[in-house]
């Protein structure tokens, strides 16, 4: 009963499913347990005077999409701040594309890469989450 609504295909994009206005219970309930998850993150870091920021493969959503509406939807109330490595690969002059293996969703060593890239350069714009709170 919980995968009512989702019919496997041969794509492993499972993407339109996941973002589509109202998707299948199954991925509702992934997209709440996300949100769940998150809250518990920012919950621990916290009480552990950690900060929590989420590096998100997409865009920042300047435009609006669906994903970034639902990432900003979990993040947003929780104060999280989101990197997108979308948005550091075309700053950098690279093809997103090139972030992740041909034939699988995976990041690539150049994915990687980008990725450690990314986080050092938010890190070094907010030096105020690497001080020591004690």
């Amino acid at each position: 009963w919980v995968l009512d609504g989702w019919e496997p295909t041969t794509s492993n994009d499972l993407q339109p499913l996941l973002l589509a206005e109202d998707p299948p219970p199954v991925f509702a309930e992934a997209i709440g347990d996300m949100a769940w998850a998150l809250a518990e993150f920012k919950r621990r870091a916290d009480r552990d005077g950690a900060a929590l920021v989420v590096l998100a493969a997409q865009s920042s959503g300047v435009g609006g999409t669906r994903q970034s509406e639902l990432l900003r939807g979990m993040t947003d109330p929780l104060g999280v701040p989101v990197i997108s490595l979308r948005d550091w690969i075309v700053r950098s002059g690279g093809r997103a594309a090139d972030a992740r293996w041909p034939h699988d969703q995976h990041w690539s060593p150049q994915g990687h890469q980008w990725a450690a890239e990314a986080i050092l350069d938010w890190l070094r714009r907010h030096p105020e989450v690497c001080e020591d709170q004690a």
